[in-house]
């Protein structure tokens, strides 16, 4: 397969100028130096500086809003081992971003690493239950610090508790938020580091809250992000580290294409002991224009995935005239006149129905999108909308590794990808997950055609089997074909993201090749494989050499539904007393 990645050549910039970021007063010695790089930046831009060179050293930057480049074009920001280190005083609902890239051409940054004064804030603190009762539980913070009065616990993740990453046997999350509570429903100080935080307990299961088990409680989480890129294009991060933020590494949307990150890593630092980098996604790229090159970058202990990239959809909420549809304000579905929807079935199946859009009011919590041709009589709630103005196809992954994170490694959600030798290892969901689907809740992803894994280790991924596959694809709706409904005894009753029970038969995921990969130590199926049409499996190797306190009868196995054309050649599962099942389940 060719993959024509960067069909504009990225191009170095012709250095005509160049500046010191110095000559503006940026200093170690000064306590916040926002301005004074806002102010080089701004410098470079009105007089075609192409360069500006950061000089070694630790930077403090105390923002209260985003450091904005913005129309540059053929501009590098160049450091020297430099390291920013970022606060803002915000709470939890508010946000901050550090860096944000607004309407670029080829722009780079390169050997800068990205921080937060985690002593002013810490995003997460590592605690050991010492207590459980019915209506409360004891933690007892195990940093050389206390959790300060002002730090909300926003969830809890059982990690291990030796390595304390993500990701245990047994282990849970315990989701706040999720709960309609923005902390505990209380917490007092009972002792120098011990933390009583009350709430329903006698509810939960007895996997949470295990007294002597080991917890990260993360304070923030989408709080923001360390680099926002729209409407941008030619954008190369090379040998850029991100140490820690309270949100997205790097979140790109709008009309953004022809994106390199060579030598990028969102890594724990060795200078301070810490537990977790990016409280959100690592790599988040949503409704943009495709085209991204991701080679030899190292990511993790991020709050969630490592690499996410995809379209979004939208439900339809109703019908409300013969041109007229709603939908929700509330849901992250950007959309403008001129652009083209394309409007789907409840069961994503196509009407054929694409028009542009001529007009969009704003209602309350409502949307009413307007449209040139006469919608399908049938649309109703439930169907939903495609934006065909963006798409995030035509990306490479290689040579990098995936670990220690509390989610999956790669959500590839969207066409045209190649995902190879890289190292998947200790993830506590999928190494990685190709989904699609809409729910009130969440909506992702509007299919994949055409992606290839090939050449790549999987180890000791969904440790704690949370997707139940090291290798997820599937859909998740409100309604459809339920999820129990399947012939074989130990049936597959995974979820999707949204928490919705359903599935479709409509192949969404179309010409998947999935080969020469290595799936070990996994405590459920190696994959999971529904709405597909052409899959192929091919010279993967299946290996549970170590024994779990549950050992699963699906443990190994491959299980697909919903789909046709199914391919398996030469696969290899090495015989183990621990992998009881057959070994490809094929429900088709």
């Amino acid at each position: 397969l060719e993959f024509n990645v960067c069909s504009s050549e990225y191009k170095q910039p012709t250095v005509l100028k160049e500046i010191n970021a110095s000559q503006f007063n940026l200093s170690e010695n000064a306590k916040n130096n926002a301005q004074n790089l806002q102010n080089a930046l701004d410098f470079c831009k009105e007089n075609n500086i192409n360069r500006l060179i950061i000089d070694k050293g630790v930077y403090y930057f105390n923002i209260a809003e985003p450091i904005l480049i913005a129309d540059m074009k053929n501009f590098e920001l160049r450091a020297k081992n430099t390291r920013f280190v970022f606060y803002s005083p915000i709470t939890c609902k508010e946000g901050i971003v550090y860096f944000k890239i607004v309407n670029c051409d080829t722009v780079k940054f390169t050997g800068l690493s990205i921080d937060w004064d985690v002593k002013k804030a810490p995003l997460a603190s590592l605690v050991k239950v010492v207590n459980r009762a019915d209506t409360y539980v004891d933690f007892e913070c195990m940093e050389d610090r206390e959790i300060p009065e002002t730090s909300v616990f926003i969830t809890t993740n059982a990690v291990n508790d030796k390595t304390f990453t993500p990701g245990v046997e047994g282990g849970r999350e315990y989701n706040i938020n999720g709960n309609a509570a923005e902390t505990f429903l209380n917490r007092e100080k009972i002792g120098e580091k011990t933390y009583r935080c009350y709430q329903d307990i006698l509810s939960l299961s007895s996997l949470f809250f295990k007294p002597g088990t080991y917890h990260l409680i993360r304070h923030f989480m989408y709080n923001g992000g360390a680099f926002s890129l729209s409407d941008s294009k030619h954008i190369t991060f090379e040998n850029v580290t991100l140490y820690a933020v309270p949100g997205f590494g790097i979140h790109v949307h709008g009309h953004s294409s022809h994106f390199w990150f060579n030598g990028f890593k969102i890594t724990l630092p060795d200078f301070e002991k810490r537990y977790i980098t990016a409280t959100a996604d690592g790599i988040h790229i949503r409704q943009s224009d495709g085209n991204f090159k991701f080679e030899n970058c190292d990511l993790g202990y991020q709050g969630d995935d490592c690499i996410n990239i995809h379209d979004n959809v939208i439900l339809v909420r109703e019908r409300k005239s013969e041109r007229e549809f709603v939908i929700s304000t509330t849901s992250n579905f950007p959309c403008d006149t001129g652009d083209c929807i394309e409007l789907r079935r409840a069961d994503l199946s196509p009407f054929g129905f694409f028009s542009e859009v001529e007009r969009i009011e704003i209602c309350g919590k409502e949307r009413i999108v307007t449209v040139k041709d006469p919608l399908p009589a049938s649309l109703a709630y439930g169907c939903v909308a495609y934006n065909r103005a963006y798409n995030s196809a035509h990306y490479e992954i290689r040579n990098c590794a995936f670990h220690e994170t509390r989610a999956r490694g790669i959500l590839a959600q969207a066409s045209d990808g190649m995902i190879e030798n890289c190292k998947f290892y200790n993830i506590q969901g999928a190494a990685i997950q190709i989904e699609s689907g809409a729910s009130p809740a969440w909506s992702e992803g509007t299919g994949v055609d055409n992606l290839v894994i090939r050449n790549n280790e999987m180890i000791n991924c969904d440790i704690n089997d949370w997707d139940k596959g090291v290798l997820y694809m599937s859909t998740f709706l409100p309604a459809g074909i339920p999820i129990k409904n399947t012939k074989f005894a130990n049936e597959t009753t995974t979820v999707g993201d949204s928490g919705a029970d359903f599935r479709t038969a409509y192949p969404m995921f179309t010409n998947i090749t999935i080969e020469n990969n290595l799936f070990k130590e996994y405590p459920r199926r190696a994959m999971i494989l529904t709405s597909f049409d052409g899959v192929t499996l091919k010279n993967n190797i299946f290996k549970n050499e170590v024994p779990r306190e549950l050992n699963n009868p699906e443990r190994g196995s491959v299980w697909a539904a919903y789909g046709k054309n199914l391919k398996d050649e030469n696969n290899i599962f090495e015989p183990s007393p621990y992998m009881n099942m057959p070994k490809i389940e094929n429900d088709c």
